[in-house]
């Protein structure tokens, strides 16, 4: 299997907080991104919800 090398930016924060969560788990950011980009593929979609957060009536009510 070729192998590529891609560069991402994210940040600085976000990532430390990935790589403890990744190194519990067993992973690397590598392997993370993997698993995700395979899930995409296998699906045929994102594999999590993306939404906006927006207050219900009662809370837009409330304010």
């Amino acid at each position: 299997m070729n192998k590529t090398e891609i560069t991402l930016k994210i940040d600085s924060d976000i990532k430390v907080q990935a790589d403890e969560i990744f190194s519990e788990l067993g992973l690397d950011m590598s392997t993370a991104f993997n698993l995700f980009i395979h899930q995409v593929l296998r699906l045929g979609k994102i594999p999590f919800e993306i939404a906006v957060d927006r207050p219900n009536k009662e809370t837009v009510e409330a304010m």
